[in-house]
This record gives structure tokens, C-alpha cells and sequence, in this order.
């Protein structure tokens, strides 16, 4: 499989994103796929590969380990799933795209920025959606925005709703029960804490959903 082939197939699944917010090239490859598409084949499935790492903006001393939950996820329901948040989120749903502050997911993201996106999206656009979260914690501390992210999601209407975790080991790995307890909270989800290569995104995202 060439890299030609893994263009495509991102892009397909990804149309969305690229037809709202996509670059001239991303557009073009989506076009390229759809060309192929029509005529009976399509590009092969890929793992998903894992976003850039970007430099944490402040560290907390607290090296609490939460071990991976081991009971599997429901099932996601037939209705339109959004991936939306931090670099984690580009890394799950986009294919570790970088993202803008238009996008559903972006590099860097805070929780306040996160909360103050999913607000101006407002809630008919979340009501009955399942949502995969990454609250943008990582990049600010700032918890008592992603309590606000719940609650709102809460107050949509939203119908499935997964919180994405911290790395299991490192200076980040505290906010995991403070994520999991606010996930509990609002009858939520709770991805689980995740093993990392570089102390804060996951080492893979195949399964982490």
C-alpha cells in the first residue's frame, strides 16, 4: 500500500471536515478518492496514524497511576458520532490533522477553547449525536471548563458520550480520576487512561475510542 493510497483512504473518511474546513490539497485528495470510489475500487483500510507531539504547556507533580479500563465500550448507535477536542481527538477521528480553531479538533486546544467551540456549534448541533471527547485538559489545567463541556453536552441532549482520558504514567496522569469522577457525574462514559510514547497522546489509537 502506498501513501497515495493512505491519502485517499483518510480522505474519505474524513469528507466533512475537508469539504467545511480542508485545504486546496486535502480537497483535491478527497476528489482524486471519489474519482476511484465511483469506479469500483477504494483505497485500502489503514490504522490510523498517531498526531505530532507538541511541547506540554506545564507540568504537575503527580505521578498517580490509573490502570486501562478492562471492561470494552458499548457500541456506538446509529446516530452521526463527533470526534471533537484537543490533539487527541485529531489523532482518534482526523488522522492527527492539525486543525484550526474552525475545526472540530485541533492541535493545542484548551478546555476553555473547547467549550467555548461547542457553544458556538450550539446544542441542536450535539442533540442525539454520539460524542468522543478530548477535552483539551492537557493544554490547560483547567477542569472546571471540562465539567462545563459535560454539562453542556448534558443539557444538548447529546445521546452517547465518551470522555478521552490522560497518559497512565506521567505528569498528567492525575487528571484521570478527576475526568473519570466528572464522567460519572453526567451519566457519562469514561474512555480510560491510555499507555504513551512521547507523555501525551496515545502510542495507538486503533483501539482508543
Amino acid at each position: 500500500m502506498n501513501n497515495k493510497e493512505n491519502l485517499r483512504k483518510w480522505a474519505l473518511h474524513n469528507q466533512e471536515m475537508i469539504n467545511n474546513v480542508g485545504t486546496k490539497t486535502q480537497k483535491e485528495i478527497l476528489s482524486e478518492a471519489l474519482k476511484i470510489q465511483s469506479q469500483g475500487t477504494s483505497p485500502s483500510m489503514i490504522p490510523t496514524p498517531p498526531p505530532p507531539q507538541f511541547v506540554p504547556p506545564q507540568t504537575i507533580s503527580n505521578n498517580t497511576q490509573i490502570k486501562p479500563k478492562s471492561t470494552s465500550p458499548s457500541p456506538l448507535s446509529s446516530s452521526k458520532t463527533i470526534v471533537t477536542g484537543d490533539s487527541v481527538a485529531t489523532g482518534i477521528g482526523y488522522g492527527g490533522a492539525k486543525g484550526n480553531e474552525n475545526s472540530e479538533a485541533a492541535w493545542g486546544r484548551s478546555s476553555a477553547d473547547q467549550l467555548a467551540f461547542m457553544k458556538r456549534k450550539g446544542a441542536d448541533y450535539y442533540r442525539g449525536a454520539n460524542v468522543i471527547l478530548s477535552s483539551g485538559v492537557l493544554n490547560s489545567g483547567d477542569i472546571k471548563s471540562v465539567e462545563a463541556q459535560l454539562k453542556f453536552l448534558k443539557q444538548s441532549g447529546a445521546r452517547n458520550v465518551r470522555l478521552a482520558g490522560a497518559p497512565l504514567a506521567g505528569p498528567y496522569s492525575k487528571y484521570n480520576q478527576q475526568l473519570e469522577a466528572l464522567a460519572k457525574k453526567y451519566g457519562f462514559q469514561f474512555i480510560g487512561g491510555y499507555d504513551s510514547s512521547d507523555g501525551v497522546h496515545p502510542r495507538s489509537y486503533t483501539n482508543y475510542r
